[in-house]
């Protein structure tokens, strides 16, 4: 009821194995899957990733790949572990090209913003990663 369907989940299923024939376990399950539906691909991941606040980004003159590595291990640090995210660098992204950057309690999607912005890049959150591609002329 309160919203929080990835605590849900597991539990609804814990019940379907003791009681298979409970129907409001089932109708929640069948609730929680249409909703996951809806959501797309990254859904959950993106939401972990906007409340997550990151105290302090700080690069200065450092390749894309060794910031995109330090912010994993800052947000595996801030989660507690929780929140480990992957990068995947498409063809088109120079993972050589230099960041610097400094930023204050932020969330760690937008640390991620700004330094896609400031390599010529952009980022879609993926339901195992967050995608790191080249900016088209549209963008």
């Amino acid at each position: 009821m309160a919203g929080d369907m990835e605590t849900a989940k597991p539990l609804f299923e814990q019940v379907l194995k003791q009681d298979p024939q409970n129907v409001a376990a089932r109708n929640y399950l069948k609730a929680i899957k249409q909703a996951e539906a809806q959501a797309g691909p990254g859904a959950s991941m993106e939401k972990q990733l906007q409340t997550l606040i990151l105290p302090q980004v700080e690069f200065k003159d450092a390749t894309l790949d060794s910031v995109l590595d330090a912010l994993r291990q800052q947000a595996d640090k801030a989660s507690g572990g929780k929140i480990q995210p992957n990068f995947v660098l498409q063809p088109g992204v120079n993972a050589s090209t230099m960041v610097t950057l400094h930023l204050t309690n932020i969330p760690f999607r937008e640390a991620v913003r700004y330094v896609c912005e400031l390599v010529q890049a952009d980022f879609t959150v993926d339901r195992c990663a967050i995608v790191v591609k080249p900016k088209t002329v549209a963008q």
